[in-house]
């Protein structure tokens, strides 16, 4: 999209930032669209509203750089990967195959969001083999199992040209990487995940979503597609030592949001005062604790 505005519209600024800008902008409108159909509508509302305040979410539609377009098409495509387990048609799997190849058109590495569905996929379609599943479950799988390939496939064909470059890249930094992966490398994710910028109130949000996780268990399509790809690229990366930095973990941010929202919607629905007054504390630190990230920002609220 930039290359194209960059033809189309002239060699400007603004022209370079705003395909950015407007995958920037429908990303919190994407994610409750998509959630919406998974989940409670309050859940995705509260989903969207995170996305909206959250400062990596802002920070990446501000620059002129693929991230944006990442996250925007990643959420989609794990929206899609859990909606087709869970009842597939072809227009979903034309979709999802569209929004994962996408992502690893913007950044090449996400490939591993496909790769890490069609892992799944091709487990759930062997588990259905094995416990004699009617056949119109093993054929489910092994269409989602297919969406997932071609997905591979067609990103692979977009970044045909990248290939050696990424393997040597990952060669040649394999020696780096193991030398930063620790508590610095840790801290690191965990502030870019969270969108804060300190360590208590980082371990909080992403303690509380893991609490949402497990509250939300009952669905675990969108468990597992938002999971799996975090999964297989940290063991990726902690295996192979492969060079990394912290903004290469931008996928998992919608899962962290994700669960989020679903332990403040949990919270929120109770029927005592005290947990809408716990959702108004936590949600205030949240927001307070962004204030000093977006300061280099001129921000308008």
């Amino acid at each position: 999209p930039i290359y194209l505005c960059e033809k189309l519209l002239g060699d400007t600024e603004w022209v370079l930032r705003l395909p950015v800008l407007l995958m920037g902008a429908l990303t919190p409108a994407a994610i409750f669209l998509c959630l919406r159909r998974l989940l409670p509508s309050g859940a995705a509302l509260v989903a969207a509203i995170l996305a909206l305040v959250h400062f990596r979410y802002v920070e990446f539609s501000a620059n002129a750089r693929g991230y944006a377009g990442v996250i925007l098409c990643s959420a989609i495509a794990s929206c899609l990967f859990a909606e087709m387990r869970s009842s597939f048609r072809w227009r979903l799997a034309v979709a999802y195959i569209a929004a994962a190849a996408g992502s690893a058109a913007f950044v090449p590495t996400t490939l591993y969001v496909a790769v890490a569905h069609g892992m799944v996929a091709a487990f759930a379609l062997a588990a259905a083999w094995r416990r004699g599943a009617p056949r119109r479950d093993a054929a489910r799988a092994g269409a989602v199992l297919g969406a997932c390939g071609w997905a591979v496939l067609l990103a692979l064909s977009a970044n045909s040209l990248l290939i050696p470059q990424l393997i040597d890249y990952a060669r040649h930094g394999a020696e780096l990487a193991h030398k930063h992966m620790g508590v610095e490398l840790a801290t690191g994710i965990a502030y870019f995940m969270s969108g804060s910028s300190r360590l208590l109130p980082a371990c909080l949000v992403l303690l509380l979503s893991a609490i949402g996780f497990v509250r939300y268990r009952h669905v675990p399509h969108l468990l597992v597609a938002l999971l799996a790809p975090l999964a297989l690229y940290a063991g990726a990366v902690t295996a192979f030592g492969m060079r990394t930095s912290p903004r290469m973990y931008v996928q998992f941010i919608f899962p962290c949001i994700s669960g989020f929202a679903l332990f403040l919607y949990s919270e929120w629905r109770k029927p005592r005062a005290a947990g809408r007054v716990a959702v108004f504390c936590i949600a205030a630190v949240f927001l307070i604790d962004s204030v000093p990230q977006f300061q280099r920002f001129y921000f308008v609220s």
